[in-house]
């Protein structure tokens, strides 16, 4: 989906969800890979992820418009 309300606008491919872990991929309008994986959600409770929503892609931390923020999982050690 296109976020426009995104500073500077990104694509988001929003996977599915367990509890506040969701699996997302992120890219810029130039169509390059900005991060994919699971990120966590911090805030408020989400049923689902809308373009409305997203504010802003900054630092690895995707912002929402009620102060959520998604900030990416690190990898399971081995």
């Amino acid at each position: 989906m296109w976020c426009a309300e995104a500073k500077e606008g990104v694509f988001l491919k929003v996977g599915g969800h367990q509890g506040t872990l969701w699996q997302l991929e992120i890219w810029d309008r130039q169509g390059r890979s900005l991060a994919s994986g699971s990120f966590r959600l911090r805030g408020f409770a989400k049923a689902k992820i809308v373009p409305e929503e997203v504010v802003s892609w900054q630092n690895g931390v995707l912002h929402l418009k009620d102060g959520t923020v998604l900030v990416q999982e690190a990898p399971a050690a081995p």
